[in-house]
């Protein structure tokens, strides 16, 4: 599909096309396995970009497991709006206690030699935490399990408020 484009051309695309971007993430991520594109992911993929545009507030993916809502969602769409915005912040949070690879694959999507050539996005050096990372614009990626014994969603350090997170501070509770 893309082999008639040229290099710059082919950069473009992602930096424009999220669709196209979170197929280049899936590449890196997962280098033996072919991504077996369907038209759900294009679903996710126009929702998601409707959400950096301010167009959708409050979004829900609800699909079976495998589905690849964590890579679009979680991994690949904080990538590309901190290569759009670099001060743009994100919280991952998670039911589970266990400290998802969300963060990790976000840095390690950012820190790819294709990323770097088609963002100027740069991650600080001082900051490569595993769960955490700043960029030099202090944009921000994170993962926080919730503290809450009984899963409820816990605050940590991040500009923007619950509300801001969640939509509404009944949905946090």
């Amino acid at each position: 599909m893309f082999n008639n484009l040229t290099s710059a051309e082919y950069e473009v695309v992602l930096r424009h096309d999220f669709t196209t971007f979170a197929g280049r993430c899936f590449q890196d991520l997962n280098p033996q396995t072919c991504l077996a594109t369907n038209w759900h992911l294009e679903v996710i993929a126009a929702k998601l970009t409707a959400v950096r545009e301010g167009k959708i507030r409050r979004l829900i993916i609800n699909l079976p497991p495998r589905h690849l809502k964590s890579l679009m969602a979680s991994i690949a769409f904080p990538a590309w709006c901190l290569g759009h915005d670099p001060s743009a912040q994100f919280l991952c949070v998670s039911y589970a206690q266990d400290p998802p690879t969300s963060s990790p694959a976000i840095a390690a999507i950012m820190l790819s030699p294709w990323y770097r050539q088609i963002f100027p996005t740069r991650l600080a050096p001082h900051r490569h935490a595993v769960q955490e990372f700043i960029t030099t614009r202090h944009g921000s990626a994170g993962f926080r399990p919730p503290k809450n014994d009984d899963g409820r969603f816990a605050e940590f350090g991040s500009s923007a408020s619950r509300n801001q997170l969640v939509g509404r501070r009944e949905l946090a509770q």
